[in-house]
């Protein structure tokens, strides 16, 4: 019997790990993988949800498993697909050995605690795990240029989930706050959110939370 899943390996930290360690080897200096795992770090941590199913000392100990499956010589009964990634992220590196090490760079990383924005700007693939809600509002309801403003899109997002529109609206008003409360002023909106969500502003942040709650209280006597 195998000790171990395919989906350990295919999916979950050690995957998003390995992903991120890869780009940084792949991209002639122009990432640095330290940054990357800072990121990975404040992902997690800013997200109670990732916190209470998988914090970071469970990541690492999935890193140390992996790690310790290859110095068993076990790494064939690995999926194909990882070991092909760990090979890249190794870069001649023994695999089991630079597993360990990540592991152990993410500790003492994680001890420094999370950075915060204006030290670490936010990359695009973390914008795109912390506000997934506004990157698909985005995606379905204003680049297919099917409604001339942001009032027209709001609506017609409202319309396609009324009446059972809590949990879709909470959620994307909660994301719009969040982005609001993280980047107060125009300028710091636009350097860190609409490189990867182009129809974000202060402004239209803004008028979506209003159009959103006044929906709530309209129809449903309360705020999201």
């Amino acid at each position: 019997m195998k000790s171990h899943t395919a989906s350990l390996f295919n999916a979950g930290p050690v995957k998003r790990i390995l992903d991120l360690a890869v780009k940084a080897q792949e991209s002639s200096g122009t990432i640095v993988l330290e940054d990357e795992l800072r990121r990975f770090i404040r992902a997690v941590e800013n997200d109670s949800s990732a916190q209470w199913a998988c914090p970071i000392h469970t990541a690492t100990a999935l890193l140390d498993l992996a790690g310790d499956t290859i110095d068993s010589g076990a790494i064939e009964s690995m999926p194909p697909d990882f070991q092909t990634t760990i090979s890249r992220a190794a870069e001649g590196m023994n695999c089991g050995e630079y597993l360990h090490t990540l592991a152990g760079v993410i500790r003492l990383l994680d001890k420094e605690g999370a950075p915060d924005y204006t030290e670490l700007p936010m990359s695009r693939w973390e914008m795109r795990v912390r506000f997934p809600g506004l990157k698909g509002f985005g995606v379905n309801w204003i680049y297919d240029g099917d409604y001339s403003s942001l009032a027209e899109s709001t609506a017609a997002a409202i319309a396609s989930e009324h009446p059972l529109c809590n949990e879709f609206l909470s959620s994307l008003a909660a994301e719009a706050q969040a982005a609001l409360a993280l980047f107060p002023n125009p300028r710091s909106m636009q350097l860190a959110l609409a490189r990867e969500i182009e129809w974000v502003s202060s402004s239209s942040l803004r008028e979506l939370v209003n159009r959103i709650n006044a929906h709530m209280l309209e129809e449903h006597g309360h705020c999201p």
